[in-house]
């Protein structure tokens, strides 16, 4: 298997034949819990003295088949699925830190990651040092004594700016603690954690990685180049005897107790659309380029944010890092609220719903949506506009696509 090509992993890694029936599809074990022939055997479940599953709270064999494909893809040490990318975060967090200690953020953060770290700052959990984005200098300054993680987005959501990872793990790895990156916009397709130099990568699998807008689910991945037996923290140290497998076996004990499990359908409709996810984000890629130009070339824009374009201030980080690929979500400016109300109102094929990485072509207003809680000045550092919309670009035909805004930004000029 570790010589597989990786669209060869995400089809074949897993799962392969159930040996009762011969199924070569991925059963699902819809079971709450699971029978064993002997007091003793179960004892031993328990203790860890043999391999079996006892509840599927604490482990689900669906779940754990779609753990092993991710693990696969992104050439891991392991991976814990979890109920949703924002469980996938909290559990992170709670797994590096303890209250009164510290993490360093980027401010460009998807609405849902700000306004967890807003509440964990507020509640006294714990302390962010925000910083921009893309200057590693400000890393740097924000280092302490008590810093835990180095935490950032490999594509800014919605700002869809691109840090130089490369620098930033080097800058991690001096002062002793993980980087830790959400990939959910790069998808292990266009960057692979391990090679990346990242240690813990996490998606909202919910959405490139499902890619059909079915289920919810979160992946937290441990990618083996951290070593966590110098790790400051005494709950992690406490799992010292699971040598590197500590941080895993401290989420996976994280969620346990917190209940965040991801269910065996939800698992089972996520590892069948990770089959597909190379073709699917490859074709995304390449239409998200198209319309991108396309929408810079119309009157009635007054900017696009795309990491393709050659005018995008991280181009040339984007284009190394992702292998000339840059995601398939990008950004409009129309001037004024209400044009951008009535560009996405006017969109005939183009879905309006708050989403990613679905197969069809989605489109929001994020200032009035996701962000709406915001100060104005934290919806700037986040990329933030009242004129904005967000379209997270699907795989249908690129003809129609483009046919689509045009129709509705025509329309905007008309009325102007």
């Amino acid at each position: 298997m570790s010589d597989w090509s990786f669209e060869t992993k995400l089809v074949h890694s897993g799962h392969q034949q159930d040996p009762d029936t011969g199924a070569s599809e991925l059963p699902v074990y819809q079971s709450v819990s699971f029978q064993h022939d002997s007091a003793q055997k179960i004892s031993n479940v328990f203790h860890g003295k043999e391999f079996g599953y006892i509840y599927s709270r604490i482990g689900n064999p669906t779940v754990a088949a779609f753990e092993q494909r991710i693990t696969a893809a992104e050439s891991g040490l392991g991976t814990v699925a979890v109920s949703s990318g924002m469980a996938a975060l909290s559990i992170i967090i709670e797994a590096l830190t303890q209250v009164g200690d510290e993490i360093i953020s980027s401010k460009s953060l998807f609405g849902g990651t700000y306004y967890l770290l807003q509440e964990l700052v507020q509640t006294g959990r714990i302390k962010v040092r925000w910083v921009d984005t893309t200057d590693i200098a400000s890393y740097k300054a924000a280092i302490t004594s008590q810093t835990k993680g180095i935490f950032c987005e490999s594509i800014g959501n919605p700002k869809l700016d691109v840090p130089n990872l490369t620098a930033l793990s080097e800058l991690a790895k001096k002062a002793g603690v993980p980087l830790v990156v959400d990939g959910t916009c790069s998808t292990p397709v266009l960057l692979n954690a391990k090679e990346a130099e990242i240690d813990i990568m996490w998606h909202s699998a919910t959405k490139w990685i499902g890619g059909h807008g079915a289920a919810v689910g979160g992946l937290i991945v441990d990618t083996g180049r951290f070593q966590w037996s110098g790790f400051d923290n005494p709950m992690i140290q406490d799992l010292k005897g699971m040598g590197q497998l500590a941080f895993l076996a401290r989420c996976r004990k994280l969620r346990s107790n917190r209940g965040c499990c991801l269910g065996p359908q939800d698992a089972f409709l996520l590892n069948l659309g990770i089959e597909t996810m190379s073709l699917r984000v490859k074709q995304q890629c390449q239409n998200a380029l198209a319309l991108a130009k396309a929408l810079q070339a119309h009157p009635a824009v007054a900017s696009v944010s795309y990491p393709g374009l050659s005018d995008h201030p991280d181009h040339q980080v984007a284009s190394q890092l992702f292998s000339d690929q840059f995601g398939a979500v990008l950004c409009v400016r129309l001037h004024d609220k209400a044009a951008s109300f009535q560009f996405l109102d006017q969109l005939q094929l183009i879905k309006q719903l708050a989403n990613l990485g679905d197969t069809c072509t989605l489109a929001v207003h994020p200032e009035s949506t996701i962000y709406r809680n915001l100060s104005v000045d934290e919806q700037i550092q986040a990329g933030v506009y009242p004129d904005q919309v967000r379209l997270s670009v699907g795989i249908e035909s690129i003809e129609d696509l483009i046919k689509d805004c045009q129709q509705s930004l025509d329309q905007l000029k008309q009325s102007s």
